[in-house]
């Protein structure tokens, strides 16, 4: 398998072959040398193309925000998987910046979570919950009703760049990186309690979302090719 060091050297030599101020000469050297050493190890251009982020996850695919990581993904143009064996992890695999934007979306979405979920425990409606059940109970429902709004929130916001292509050649990409992986079956647990499933979705209208990395402009062509 191809280390990223040679990735990156042939990545950077595809860049320098489409180099505008490059000489022809200096052009198709360099892409005769990408195309030895793709053929040395056996990469496709779509698989130097193609690149990973990951981000740390609270939770290991029990909580109802962990429906989330699939929409970023859908909306990114990338393809995800999980790792939940120790730290909880989710990859993301596509054409940059989509990436990258799923990383940083991954880091957005938990600390909004956390800050509507802790303000929730404020309410009234939550303190007059008495036992441990009934308050774990409303959190879940809660966090149903806040991820459902986000969810739609984040599809409408990225509905312009959504690029089935794009996703399906990440997903290609992605089975090749990860042989073997399995599906993971998310929280599934039902909602009781209406009034906390209410405010949750009442909440995601307070939180601020940005399409870019770091509070960047909006991408228009987000994982293109």
């Amino acid at each position: 398998m191809a280390s990223e060091e040679i990735k990156a050297r042939i990545a950077a030599l595809l860049r320098k072959a489409r180099d505008a101020g490059a000489s022809e000469a200096e052009a198709m050297a360099a892409a005769a040398r990408a195309a030895q050493l793709m053929s040395d190890y056996g990469l496709s251009e779509l698989e130097i193309e193609i690149e990973e982020a990951t981000a740390r996850l609270k939770t290991k695919g029990k909580s109802p925000r962990d429906l989330l990581w699939g929409t970023v993904a859908r909306c990114t143009n990338t393809a995800a998987i999980m790792g939940l064996e120790w730290s909880p992890v989710i990859t993301f695999v596509g054409r940059a910046p989509g990436p990258q934007i799923a990383e940083y979306l991954v880091v957005v979405l938990n600390r909004a979570v956390d800050r509507e979920v802790e303000r929730y425990r404020t309410k009234a409606e939550f303190q007059r919950r008495r036992s441990v059940a009934t308050r774990r109970q409303a959190c879940h429902d809660f966090t149903v009703g806040l991820v459902a709004r986000l969810r739609g929130r984040l599809l409408e916001m990225f509905s312009a760049s959504m690029d089935a292509g794009a996703i399906a050649q990440a997903k290609a990409v992605l089975d090749a990186r990860f042989p073997g992986a399995q599906n993971v079956s998310l929280n599934t647990r039902k909602v009781r309690f209406g009034n906390a499933a209410q405010s949750g979705f009442a909440a995601a209208g307070r939180i601020t979302l940005s399409h870019g990395v770091a509070g960047a402009a909006p991408r228009a062509q987000i994982g293109r090719g």
